[in-house]
């Protein structure tokens, strides 16, 4: 939706196709943290993306608003690392990246955090760290996007591609065929099966994650708190998310009891305090899974007219308005904010 907003702002005719609802399988699924969990493990690349999705996310929230009247709750709570030091690596990548990390002792972490379950020696904050609620994002975007021309297809499932001598010149669907002088893919996980269509292989693979989700007192934790691979992110109105796992699955996204006790386990170790609040929901989604968290974004090689914008894994939110951003510059043929080569498909 994203890339159809930019390209449709910069008066290109934009219809988008979506299989069933828009926004209902991975953008909606995930926490909303503007921010890898552990952004110095990735690429430069990412953080190029994230850097400027980061940069972005508070304009794009006013412009949300005023167009539809709906709050996406961009909130900059700051991302409090557990059990993590500054090491020369991390120390690094902050300086070369400008990001500004907090070391926290034991004792400055129980006055920010005084209802955490542990309190290790050392823990690192991220001052300028944000989320949002995906739901609402993806709400607002479904509602902006009319306003600048763009044609929105539900319940409209892509069957094939029409390609004529090299050239993909539109998609055949359960509704019809759709001529096109430029194709974009951006089905997360499901675009291999995409293009498989074409007889194209693409190193994007599903990854299940649950998530599950408390109901309890506003104010009760004022940061995203990450211990190792799992984290409780805090809304304003007191719900608490709780996630995430890595599930390598296929395309199963049904929910567990498995991983429903071992999310309760781990979030009450964090906040023991939950145990008094109820779990009100419990859900999955299966993000677009790459080897090197590096998301595919351009041109086909093997096809003219045909662009990809897929594979972000864990990052599509916060790395979704700098992704839609450079795809819609190279199909613009204009100069973009960072390199585009670390993205294309050749690299595969």
């Amino acid at each position: 939706m994203l890339t159809a907003w930019f390209l449709g702002r910069a008066g290109m005719t934009v219809r988008l196709l979506e299989r069933g609802k828009i926004c209902r399988e991975a953008s909606w699924a995930g926490g909303g943290i503007l921010s890898p969990l552990l952004p110095w493990s990735y690429p430069d690349p990412v953080s190029a993306l994230v850097q400027w999705s980061q940069q972005f996310y508070p304009q794009l929230a006013e412009i949300l608003h005023a167009a539809t009247g709906i709050d996406i709750e961009w909130l900059q709570s700051g991302l409090l690392m557990l059990d993590v030091s500054a090491d020369a690596h991390i120390s690094k990548w902050a300086e070369r990246h400008e990001c500004s990390l907090q070391s926290i002792d034991g004792r400055h972490l129980s006055e920010l955090e005084p209802g955490l379950g542990m309190f290790p020696r050392a823990s690192l904050l991220l001052l300028q760290v944000a989320q949002l609620r995906n739901p609402q994002l993806c709400k607002a975007l479904g509602r902006m996007l009319p306003n600048v021309g763009v044609v929105l297809h539900e319940q409209t499932e892509v069957t094939g591609f029409i390609e004529v001598d090299g050239r993909v010149q539109g998609v055949i669907s359960d509704r019809g065929e759709y001529p096109a002088d430029r194709v974009i893919v951006a089905g997360g996980a499901w675009s291999p099966l995409l293009l498989q269509k074409l007889g194209l292989e693409l190193p994007v693979k599903p990854v299940r994650g649950q998530m599950i989700q408390y109901q309890a007192s506003a104010g009760l934790l004022q940061h995203i708190v990450l211990y190792r691979d799992h984290y409780l992110i805090p809304r304003r109105d007191g719900l608490i998310l709780a996630g995430s796992t890595l599930e390598d699955v296929g395309y199963e996204d049904a929910t567990t009891v498995t991983a429903r006790k071992m999310l309760m386990q781990r979030a009450t170790e964090l906040l023991p305090i939950l145990d008094n609040y109820e779990v009100v929901r419990h859900w999955s989604g299966l993000r677009p899974g790459v080897s090197d968290g590096v998301p595919f974004i351009g041109q086909h090689p093997a096809f003219a007219g045909l662009f990809i914008n897929t594979g972000h894994f864990r990052n599509g939110v916060v790395m979704a308005p700098a992704s839609a951003r450079l795809l819609a510059d190279q199909i613009l043929q204009q100069d973009s904010f960072t390199d585009t080569a670390p993205f294309q498909l050749h690299r595969a």
